[in-house]
């Protein structure tokens, strides 16, 4: 089996690469922000938006919470 290598992108080098595509998409000015889920998980996602909006969720390395999150976020949406 082919194992990748991985990349921690909870770095602080990371971070500051994904601020940059997340600034790259708020140009765009979206209206909304989907997120690929299971239709069944989707009440669990918008709670875990809202946990996190909050303050009460520390993100995941996921690329929900590292572009999706954070991009709804920024767009305050």
């Amino acid at each position: 089996m082919f194992m990748p290598e991985t990349v921690d992108v909870l770095t602080e080098k990371r971070q500051r690469e994904i601020s940059i595509v997340v600034d790259c998409l708020k140009k765009f000015r979206p209206t909304k922000v989907a997120l690929e889920v299971l239709k069944e998980n989707g009440a669990s996602l918008n709670n875990e938006y809202n946990a996190f909006r909050k303050g009460d969720l520390k993100l995941t390395a996921s690329e929900r919470h590292q572009f999706g999150f954070k991009l709804a976020n920024e767009m305050q949406r």
